[in-house]
């Protein structure tokens, strides 16, 4: 993992260089978290989360996912005992903005071909998201895709709200 940015928290920053120096075990983790003054890994959820978004942006900086980077991830969340689900309850926001940079080039030439439909289905898996939350993430760039004449059955989506209309 490469080195964080100074902005970030500093317990996050250690966790991250302690995973770039070597394999991070359960036993590591705790030790860090008591020799910081807390009691369970559960006590610095957020700072775990943020680890967990910064590995995750960089896997996809070259905009593949690779299996390795969803064994990584899978990884991370049952190392820090991240919950299925929680980077999207806890920082909607920052996920979309991830999520949203992966779409804008998905739909940018009006189709989704086999591998771009691959592509968001890792994504969909890096963030534990249901199948509907990922469609509502894509549905503003399905419906511009389509308001620039692109075939709804090339955009793979089964949005409810496209299949209205």
């Amino acid at each position: 993992m490469d080195t964080m940015p100074t902005s970030a928290p500093p317990l996050a920053r250690e966790v991250a260089s302690m995973l770039s120096h070597r394999d991070l075990r359960r036993e590591d983790l705790e030790a860090l978290v008591e020799a910081r003054g807390f009691r369970r890994i559960e006590d610095i959820h957020e700072e775990l989360m943020f680890v967990t978004f910064y590995y995750i942006s960089n896997a996809l900086m070259d905009h593949l996912v690779t299996e390795e980077e969803l064994t990584n991830t899978r990884f991370l969340k049952l190392l820090f005992k991240l919950k299925e689900g929680e980077l999207y309850e806890f920082f909607p926001d920052v996920v979309k903005l991830i999520v949203d940079k992966q779409l804008s080039l998905v739909y940018e030439d009006g189709e989704v071909s086999k591998d771009e439909s691959l592509h968001m289905a890792n994504i969909q898996t890096l963030f534990d998201l249901s199948y509907e939350q990922m469609d509502d993430l894509k549905l503003a760039f399905v419906k511009k895709a389509i308001e620039q004449g692109s075939d709804i059955e090339k955009l793979d989506t089964a949005h409810k709200d496209l299949m209205k209309e």
